[in-house]
């Protein structure tokens, strides 16, 4: 169960006996006895100690990373995770900005105000035309039912 690749505790419990909940206890208590971390823990890592883990892990030789990303219980996408992670957070100090979405430039802003301008105004006069429309066939119909004359063929 502990060992990569090994098999889950759900699995395990079928085939011992001993109920899921009971082996991930175990995992978790002599996971931590054996100098393995749980693997949740590790994606929550703060960015220091995700620095602290890529600079260990990168003076490593490569026979020895395998054998220290299993005692930390981490998979290599994890050290490149962190390393993605350590580079946005150093160019957003660079620039001044904050980490996550870039602002938009003032030209896209104008543009978008411009574009919710236009909409509004195309929304305003679809209602005037919608009632317009309208008026025209209730004329037309109470023409119809009243019998007046139309004055445009009277003309």
């Amino acid at each position: 169960m502990c060992s990569p690749g090994g098999p889950s505790a759900l699995r395990l419990s079928g085939e011992v006996g001993i109920s899921q909940t009971t082996l991930s206890k175990w995992r978790r208590v002599y996971g931590k006895l054996l100098g393995m971390e749980n693997e949740k823990s590790t994606t929550k890592l703060s960015l220091e100690d995700q620095h602290k883990v890529v600079l260990e892990y990168r003076s490593l030789s490569s026979s020895e990373q395998g054998a220290y990303l299993r005692k930390k219980g981490l998979k290599s996408g994890d050290i490149e995770r962190y390393e993605l992670t350590i580079l946005n957070a150093l160019k957003s100090i660079g620039t001044g900005g904050s980490v996550g979405r870039p602002g938009k430039s003032k030209e896209v802003k104008e543009l978008e105000q411009r574009l919710s301008e236009t909409e509004r105004d195309l929304r305003f006069k679809e209602k005037a035309l919608a009632e317009a429309a309208a008026r025209v066939v209730l004329l037309k119909k109470s023409r119809l039912l009243f019998g007046l004359e139309d004055p445009e063929e009277s003309g």
